[in-house]
């Protein structure tokens, strides 16, 4: 579990995207995925300055 504070943030999402997309598959999510780039809603990012981290192991 992470608790804090959070941020959102919408400029730039696309270019963030594209950016995991080329690291992960080499390709931006426009070539990955030519067919759902087109309907995309607005993306937003979600910046998180965490307070607390809690971790259970079993």
């Amino acid at each position: 579990m992470i608790s804090g504070s959070a941020r959102f943030e919408s400029a730039g999402s696309h270019e963030r995207m594209d950016e995991l997309a080329v690291k992960y598959t080499g390709r931006t999510y426009a070539e990955h995925h030519p067919e759902s780039y087109a309907a995309l809603p607005e993306l937003v990012t979600v910046h998180v300055t965490p307070e607390r981290i809690a971790s259970r192991f079993l």
